[in-house]
Order: structure tokens, then sequence, then C-alpha cells
């Protein structure tokens, strides 16, 4: 009899041993899971923010092309409006003045309505992405059943109720994923009762992380294994998106580029005419006529890399002869005794201005060009090179 009721007082010991067991490995399965999908939540909002951080990259830029682009068509306007010269100048000069404030005018036009439809087409795509592929992962009702236990769970453990401690070395508690996602009741229809429809709390099958249409219940650990496939799958839709707006992006930087060198060069004959023309001073002509074109030139190669070269002989050199040209067309020509210049002068330097001006817009153009049929957006240029972030140029 005494053997009976000490094996009975062992069985009890073990039984409650097992069942605080039970209960800690439970409590420690709820933390991990917990934590599971807080982290989950978290690494899908650092997902969010690095689409909303490449977003930034054009719609940032684009607003400030808005502003740059007003301010230097209003500078434009004005040399329209105000800037005529006291003394006819040369024909020659007085139509390269006008065609250079006109081209300019033209391309920063461009410029602000290429980044406006950029701004606009890259914020909508943006929102799309965010509202529709690249959710954050909330657990549903489902999935929140199988973190909460019962100590009617461990009722149904069988054996391990009465498992000798240190005799056998796995511990291993039957988990509650197929009985009670079988349990777990769907979502109350439109028409039934208050009682009904709290039950769900609000949560029914829980948010998608990448807007799929299936429940992540059982599949979870796709969204913890740090793979290529997972961990990129965000960038990879954002650079098919990325496609709508990169070349209203990339050919709004290069028509900002091609409007402020030509702004340049029409202050340059401009300036030409009042200092070579109305006011005879060559010296500040020339003066000037070298800071306006090195400031050009610099522009250009700080914008493109990769000019053509004729042998060793930089082609870039044909953006700042025209001017020079000018220049010098005006300091050789007859003048007065007032040092005005003779009606009947023949200019022969200034044949060679537009036929230069030409080339030095066409080679820009093909400079401008997409580099290669794969891609849409002009390479060469380095504000162009700045959208790549992924190091693909």
């Amino acid at each position: 009899m005494e053997a009976f009721a000490g094996l009975g007082l062992v069985a009890t010991e073990i039984f409650r041993y097992n069942r605080q067991n039970f209960a800690f490995d439970q409590d420690q399965r709820f933390n991990r899971d917990e934590l599971r999908f807080k982290m989950q939540v978290e690494r899908f909002r650092l997902f969010r923010q690095d689409i909303r951080d490449l977003v930034e990259l054009t719609v940032q830029k684009m607003d400030l092309y808005h502003m740059v682009g007003a301010l230097f068509i209003r500078m434009i306007s004005i040399y329209y409006s105000e800037g005529f010269f006291a003394e006819p100048p040369p024909t020659f000069l007085q139509v390269a003045y006008y065609l250079s404030q006109a081209c300019a005018l033209v391309y920063l036009l461009m410029a602000i309505w290429l980044s406006m439809h950029a701004s606009i087409k890259s914020h909508s795509y943006a929102t799309r992405l965010l509202t529709r592929f690249v959710r954050l992962p909330i657990p549903g009702c489902s999935e929140l059943n199988l973190l909460n236990a019962r100590y009617a769970d461990f009722e149904g453990q069988g054996g391990q109720m009465l498992r000798v401690p240190f005799w056998r070395g796995d511990n291993r508690w039957e988990e509650r994923t197929s009985k009670v996602e079988a349990a777990a009741a769907p979502a109350p229809p439109a028409g039934a009762g208050h009682s009904m429809a709290t039950s769900s709390d609000n949560l029914e099958t829980g948010e998608f992380a990448y807007g799929g249409e299936s429940n992540m219940l059982g599949r979870e650990q796709e969204l913890l294994e740090a793979v290529e496939f997972r961990t990129h799958r965000h960038v990879q839709i954002f650079r098919q998106l990325q496609a709508r707006w990169q070349c209203f992006d990339a050919y709004s930087r290069v028509c900002m580029s091609f409007g402020v060198r030509h702004m340049l060069q029409s202050i340059n004959y401009y300036l030409l005419g009042l200092c070579m023309v109305q006011a005879y001073t060559p010296e500040l002509g020339f003066v000037l006529t070298i800071v306006f074109q090195a400031l050009a030139v610099n522009i250009t190669i700080l914008d493109v890399h990769g000019l053509p070269c004729f042998g060793t002989f930089d082609l870039s050199f044909i953006g700042f002869v025209p001017a020079v040209l000018a220049c010098t067309a005006l300091f050789l020509a007859a003048r007065n005794e007032e040092g005005l210049l003779e009606e009947h002068n023949r200019y022969p330097a200034s044949v060679a201005i537009y036929p230069l001006e030409i080339a030095w817009f066409e080679l820009l153009h093909w400079v401008a060009s997409p580099s290669s049929s794969e891609s849409s957006v002009p390479r060469h240029f380095r504000a162009v090179l700045f959208m790549d972030v992924f190091g693909d140029a």
C-alpha cells in the first residue's frame, strides 16, 4: 500500500513539474513569436523607408529644379524685355544674342516641364508601391491565435505529461497549428450581430507583406530568411516602376545643363555689345569673354564626362570658339574717329560663328542621346549618373 502511495506521490510531482515546464516553455514561445512579429514589422518599415528615400532622389531634386529654372527664366525674360542695345550692334552679334536667349528659354522650359512630370509620376508610383506591394506584415487572427496557450493543451500531450526528468533528452510539446487554424472562424458577414462582428477583432487575415493573396500562416520563415530574393524584392519592384519616370528625370537634368550653358552664352554676347560696340573697351571685352567661356567650359566638364576627342584634341573647345571669334571680329573691325563701328564692315571672322554653334549644339545632342539600347537615359551626364545608387553604371 505504501508503495502505491509513493508511486502516486512521485507521479503527482512529475505531473506538476511537467505542467510548470509546459507553462514556462509556452511563455518562452510567446515571447519569441511576439518578437518575431515585431521584427517582421520593423524590417518592412525599413523596406518602406528605402522606397521613400529612393523616391526622394527624384522628388526633392525636381522640386529644386522648379525653383532654379523659374529664376533663370525670369532672368532671360528681363534680358528680352530690357536688354536692348543703345547702339545697334552688327547683325551677326544681334542674331547670335537672341538665338542663344531663345535656346536657353526653350531648354529651361523643357527642364521645368520634365521635372514636373518626373516629380508627379515618381510620387504617384511610390504611393502605389507603398499602398499595394510593400505592406507591413500585420498578423491576422489565425496567426495571433497560435500565440496563446491553455492548460487544456497540456492535457492533450499524452505521455509527455508524465515524462521523467533527465530520463529522455527531448522535451517537445505538440504545437497548436492545424487545430487552431481549422477552428479559426472567418470574418462574419455584414448582417451579423454585434457579438459576432467583434469576435474577429477587426484583424481578419491581416496584411500581407508583398501584396500577395495568400496567408503567410506557417510560412513566416520566408520573411525572416535574409536571402537575395526577399531582401531585395522591394528594390526590384521599385526599379521596375522607376523606368516609368526615369527618362523624365534624366532629361530634365540634361535640359537644365543646356539651358544654363546657352544662358551664359547669351550674356557673353550681350556684354560684347556693351564693351565692343557702345563703349570701345576691347580689353574688358576679351576679359569678360574669357571669364564667361571658362565658366561655361567648367560647367560642361562638371556636367559631362567622356566628351569625344579627335586624337588627343578635346572637342569641347568648340563651345567657346564662337564667342572668341565674335570678340575678335569686333576688335578688328574698322572704326571712325569717334571709335564707332563703320556701317559697311563685313566681319569675315563671323562667318564661322554659326557653323561652330551648330557643331557644338549637335555634339551636345549626341552626348545627350541614350547610351545603350537597354537604357533610355544619357549616362554621359554626371547628374544622370547620380541617379544610379545601385552601381549599375
